[in-house]
């Protein structure tokens, strides 16, 4: 269902001016995902779509130790070479979802922001200053 709802929407006429393309060229939005449902177009899909493999799952343990933050912290991890998601291994060949756990410490939370940036590109912010 997902893959059908993100194909069958648009942008539209949605103003926000954080409309990005993302790693496989769909415009995406903070504010409005991938924009406006058509659910016309959406059945229609559906009465042709393939049957999608079963749902696998990958747990990563990026960050494991406790970091200062400081003024900034980035971490960046390459988790291609973990067995879960390497093809010889009947791996995950497309991602859909990520789930991340974080637990910190920090004075202020408003002043705090966090984003998650993928392999091609597309940020996803997590967490904005307030």
């Amino acid at each position: 269902m997902q893959h059908l709802v993100v194909r069958a929407s648009s942008p539209a006429h949605l103003q926000a001016d954080d409309w990005v393309l993302n790693g496989v060229g769909r415009k995406v939005s903070h504010y409005y995902g991938y924009g406006l449902l058509n659910g016309g177009r959406l059945v229609e899909m559906a009465k042709r779509w393939p049957r999608t493999p079963p749902q696998r799952k990958c747990f990563i343990q990026v960050v494991y130790k406790a970091r200062a933050i400081g003024s900034r912290l980035s971490v960046s991890q390459n988790v291609s070479s973990s067995p879960c998601l390497q093809r010889r291994h009947r791996g995950i060949r497309s991602l859909e979802h990520v789930q991340v756990q974080l637990s910190l410490t920090y004075s202020r939370r408003g002043d705090l922001a966090i984003s998650l940036t993928s392999p091609m590109g597309t940020t996803s912010t997590l967490v904005d200053v307030r």
